[in-house]
């Protein structure tokens, strides 16, 4: 039974720091983030893109801070953050289907 809350407790903050990996456009876990260099906003790569070129505003979609394409560049750090993200919850999946009710 400790181990169910425990895996629960993980599960909870997993979703809570999913939460803070939300596109500001889409509001999904972000794909492929790029950040805008000007103001080093995160987004989902074709989230941000479109919206730079097909928006008709040069301008970061949070700040206002103008921005444009060249701007944006891949964010390393939080590609590997959701790619842990996807492999932990496979392994909680995982858990939770061998975990047999009680």
């Amino acid at each position: 039974r400790a181990m169910a809350t425990s895996w629960t407790t993980t599960r909870f903050a997993l979703a809570k720091l999913e939460e803070l990996l939300h596109c500001p456009i889409c509001n999904h876990l972000m794909t492929d983030p790029h950040m805008i260099t000007t103001c080093e906003h995160c987004f989902c790569r074709d989230c941000v893109v479109t919206t730079l070129c097909h928006g008709g505003n040069s301008c970061c979609p949070l700040c206002g801070l103008p921005s444009w394409i060249k701007d944006v560049r891949p964010n390393y750090q939080l590609i590997n953050i959701i790619n842990y993200i996807h492999s932990i919850n496979v392994i909680l999946n995982n858990i939770n289907s061998q975990e047999t009710p009680i």
